[in-house]
């Protein structure tokens, strides 16, 4: 339903519904012009009061006001009949472009809270120079036996497998039980460079 003669209140809807669209740059969706219609008078617009279906069909049946689709495809209302707010909305496009600013104190909240965090524990480095003097087949650098000359006085020890199973110590290197299978033993004797000798089988 259309309102034959346009009321005062009409008009004055009208003008501000208006005014909002051309404050806001790129246009006002549907929705945004009800809420900021809200938040200037308290009031949502009265399209009902005012002889007309919906807020739709009242914006439809507004004069010098269309609707066209945004940037990222919303569709929105525009003023096309600025009049006397031609100024206005010259003012409105030479705005820049709002900028999405990083909340500086959120971001120092944030570093606090993971300040605070329990960090997990650092594991303990391995200072046995098995490990920390291990050459890898793909490396080209030389290999420097004196690394280990100073401190392995004592040859690799290879003896035969126990037979009590419950306390295994083999193999032995300087005094200390190796971790690994026969690869990592091959490796050690290769890298180390040391004498090996077979402990005797006892009968």
């Amino acid at each position: 339903m259309i309102p034959t003669n346009e009321s005062y209140e009409l008009k004055e809807v009208k003008s501000l519904i208006k005014a909002l669209i051309i404050s806001n740059k790129g246009g006002m969706p549907i929705n945004k012009i009800d809420d900021e219609y809200h938040c200037q008078t308290g009031d949502f617009i009265p399209y009902l009061r005012l002889g007309f279906t919906s807020l739709y069909d009242m914006l439809r049946n507004f004069n010098g006001i269309r609707t066209e689709r945004n940037e990222l495809g919303d569709v929105v209302y525009r003023v096309v009949d600025l009049g006397r707010m031609a100024h206005i909305d010259d003012l409105v496009r030479k705005q820049k472009d709002e900028v999405i600013r990083p909340d500086r104190k959120r971001k120092d909240r944030l570093t606090r809270l993971n300040n605070n965090q329990p960090q997990p524990p650092k594991k303990a480095k391995n200072t046995h120079p098995a490990f920390n003097n291990f050459i890898s087949e793909g490396e080209d650098s030389a290999y420097e036996s004196t690394a280990y000359d100073d401190d392995n006085q004592s040859p690799i020890r290879i003896e035969d497998p126990p037979r009590d199973l419950l306390h295994v110590h083999e193999p032995l290197m300087n005094g200390q039980q190796l971790i690994g299978d026969d690869f990592f033993l091959q490796l050690a004797i290769r890298n180390l460079r040391r004498p090996i000798w077979r402990k005797a089988r006892k009968n």
